[in-house]
Parts: structure tokens; sequence; C-alpha cells
């Protein structure tokens, strides 16, 4: 999974390979983002390039500069540089998401909304 903040328009875009194993704890992590920062989810869908694999992007808005810095001070704390979440956060990710209700259905509209 991958991130890039927006600070002028106070948005995170996350970008996650379709296909990765970890995609519903990702999804759930995007979620818990969402929650704990008072975002709102203006984009969600799938794009792909000819010959390439299938991406999901969800884009979160947040309510001023503030909530968007410390969004993105998680992200940064949480997301390793190899662009999973941090084993020791997964624990939140279940409490946050109990039985990933919230992950499976952001990649259901996200897979039947081409962008």
């Amino acid at each position: 999974m991958e991130f890039r903040e927006n600070f002028k328009d106070k948005e995170i875009t996350f970008e996650l390979l379709a296909s990765e194993l970890e995609i519903i704890n990702n999804l759930s992590f995007i979620h818990l983002v969402m929650m704990k920062f008072d975002g709102n989810e203006i984009k969600c869908g799938w794009f792909q390039a000819e010959g390439n694999d299938k991406y999901i992007l969800v884009e979160l808005s947040f309510p001023d500069w503030g909530a968007t810095s410390n969004a993105k001070a998680h992200c940064n704390q949480c997301i390793g540089q190899d662009g999973s979440i941090v084993s020791s956060y997964k624990g939140a990710l279940v409490r946050a998401d109990p039985g990933h209700i919230e992950a499976q259905s952001m990649e259901q509209r996200a897979l039947s909304n081409r962008l």
C-alpha cells in the first residue's frame, strides 16, 4: 500500500494492489484513519493501465490541516517502508473494524467503480 498527501486540499490518497494478500487489513487501516481523524471518503474505485495489475484507490478528505497532518503522521508510523501495516498495529484494526465489515464494503465499492 502506498499513500500520498495533498495538504492544499486536506486529502490523503491510498493506492493498493487489488490482488495483494493483505488487502482487507489495509482497507481496515484506511477505515481506521478515516474514523480516527474525522475523514470522509471522497473517492473509492479501481484503475488499471493496459497490461498492468488492477489497483484500488481510496481518497480521504479531512476537516482541517491539523487532522490531515496527524493522519499523515499516523500513516508514516503504522505503514512500513514496504507498504505493509506494522505487525504491532494489526490488533487495532480488529478493534476498529470487527469482522472487517467496513473493509469488505470498501473493497466492493472500489471494485464496482472504475476510475
